[in-house]
């Protein structure tokens, strides 16, 4: 029945044991018909889908188990909803507008090809700049509320692709209240979702080489060490920079690279 039904629209057949040979007509000069595929795609719309019998699946499916890292980062996610902070998700570029207002200098970032839009031309290499568009934003009608971000951050690598760094970042705002228990706060949720991820404790250092970064006050801020090594930092944000964006509420916010803490062995 299938070699007549494809010799019926011109095809050539030939059988080979119980395998057919088929040539495709040189009038097919759309090329549609190159793989096996196709060719059962053709019987099957000459014979009518609606006439294929189901059949249940033979093979065994079974779920592939998904990455520890996955794991880990739905975890962090779900300990920073529980903490009371609401999840973003911004575009992966830095703004132009923002930068300069901050005194934030996008050089050596990786340029893009093909914008999205003009004000926007790098790759973002730190999370927290964009979560403070969003927190002028909230900031308008909320006098307290609480944001973070799980995202990737990229570097320029010459030869390759760009070096990428997953973190998550996070922040506090409020009108009321005192600075430092906001600080405290968050330096307390830092290590409760680290802590959570059970692959060790982390400890917190003076911040040092954060000179390009202007929103951070390096002498009040705490550096967020695991494993012997920085792994991010948490601090206030510099009056300067609350100021210029008009921020009339406090802002805390912490921002550390997951890398580290999802290479390291599990703890029992």
């Amino acid at each position: 029945v299938m070699k007549e039904m494809l010799t019926g629209i011109s095809f050539g057949v030939k059988e080979d044991g119980d395998d057919f040979v088929v040539t495709v007509p040189t009038f097919r000069a759309t090329k549609d018909v190159s793989i096996a595929e196709d060719i059962v795609e053709e019987i099957g719309r000459l014979y009518g889908y609606d006439n294929i019998v189901s059949a249940p699946v033979v093979a065994t499916v079974k779920p592939i188990p998904p990455l520890p890292s996955k794991l880990l980062a739905r975890w962090a996610r779900e300990a920073m909803v529980a903490c009371g902070y609401n999840e973003v998700m911004p575009y992966f570029f830095d703004s132009a507008n923002l930068a300069s207002q901050m005194d934030y200098s996008l050089e050596g970032a990786l340029e893009l090809a093909n914008v999205i839009s003009s004000d926007m031309p790098v790759m973002r290499r730190h999370l927290l700049p964009n979560m403070l568009l969003h927190a002028q934003k909230n900031g308008q009608f909320r006098d307290d509320f609480r944001l973070f971000e799980y995202g990737r951050v990229f570097y320029p690598s010459p030869g390759t692709i760009p070096h990428q760094e997953r973190r998550i970042c996070a922040l506090a705002y409020s009108r009321s209240g005192d600075s430092f228990d906001l600080f405290l706060r968050l330096k307390a949720h830092v290590e409760s979702v680290v802590s959570g991820l059970g692959r060790g404790e982390i400890a917190f250092g003076s911040v040092v080489g954060a000179d390009d970064l202007p929103w951070v006050v390096a002498d009040n801020g705490r550096a967020i060490k695991f494993g012997g090594e920085d792994i991010g930092l948490v601090s206030m944000l510099h009056p300067v920079v609350r100021d210029t964006l008009k921020l009339r509420g406090k802002i805390a916010f912490f921002e550390i690279n997951l890398e580290p803490i999802f290479a390291a062995p599990e703890q029992v």
